[in-house]
């Protein structure tokens, strides 16, 4: 399975585990899992969960009250394995050989999870900021500046600069600015004027790409704040203000090949994996 696809099915699930996922992300956790070839386990959300917020990195752990609802979780489960268990002491850990015939699911079992989500729990005590993700890895070493990375985008030989319209009845007119991004790089940046502040207990701002893949297949740019300033949300870019003007970094979580439209909306505290695209504000197309 490839690092993006394997990162959006731990995301998922722990997405799934903390807080339920929509239909159409449901749709999609299914899709992966059939592609992993694994079943579906109750039990994978719980560790899933231990091991999002034990290896988070301390900028997007969530809100108290949902290590509350996974302590209450993990407490479940601990009782849930205990009652598993056929030796005092042993965990019931079975090797199950798959019948003659088709080939059988993978199926993680429960008390193999449980040693996972306990070995995030230490983890998380032990050092506390440990990556989940592979493409956190830059994150170990201090990022390039906002500044600094506009001005190696602009300089990119294959820059391209796209400028903000009206989309089609958008929630907020008169948005001005533009579209740097550069395809080899893999990295561009976004300006905004007249962007309002947005309340990010009650909403954010989120990127949207379509590339040649399709708008079926959008793929989101980051989330951000109309003030410049983190919320702490995973999937959050860096943003500042620079006098009137809104400076937004995107960051695509995949590869985003000859992209044809920017499109930004507005969206739920923390984005979303499918938006129906109703709350529109601007888009940048790059289709003559």
């Amino acid at each position: 399975m490839p690092p993006e696809d394997l990162e959006l099915l731990n995301e998922l699930l722990a997405e799934r585990a903390l807080n339920g996922l929509t239909d159409a992300d449901q749709v999609r956790l299914k899709e992966l899992l059939h592609r992993a070839g694994l079943e579906e386990d109750d039990s994978f959300d719980l560790a899933a969960a231990a091991a999002m917020l034990a290896l988070a990195h301390p900028a997007e752990r969530p809100p108290a009250s949902v290590y509350t609802r996974a302590g209450q979780a993990a407490e479940q489960f601990a009782r849930e394995l205990e009652n598993s268990r056929n030796v005092v002491g042993a965990p019931a850990l079975r090797i199950v050989e798959p019948e003659f015939g088709a080939p059988r699911p993978r199926r993680i079992s429960s008390a193999w999870l449980g040693w996972m989500a306990a070995a995030a729990c230490l983890a998380f005590a032990a050092i506390g900021w440990l990556q989940i993700f592979a493409n956190r890895q830059s994150m170990v070493v201090a990022p390039v500046s906002l500044a600094s990375l506009r001005d190696a985008v602009a300089k990119s030989p294959d820059v391209r600069r796209l400028a903000w319209g009206d989309w089609d009845n958008p929630e907020i007119k008169g948005v001005t600015g533009e579209v740097v991004w550069s395809e080899s790089g893999q990295k561009g940046f976004m300006t905004f004027r007249g962007l309002p502040a947005n309340d990010p207990t009650k909403e954010q701002y989120q990127l949207w790409i379509v590339d040649e893949r399709g708008l079926d297949q959008r793929v989101s740019g980051g989330i951000f704040n109309g003030t410049g300033e983190s919320t702490g949300w995973q999937g959050e870019v860096r943003s500042q203000r620079v006098g009137d003007e809104l400076v937004v970094e995107i960051s695509p979580r995949i590869h985003v090949g000859n992209p044809a439209l920017f499109a930004v909306t507005i969206e739920a505290p923390g984005g979303t994996w499918v938006s129906d695209m109703k709350r529109r504000v601007v888009a940048a197309s790059a289709v003559n």
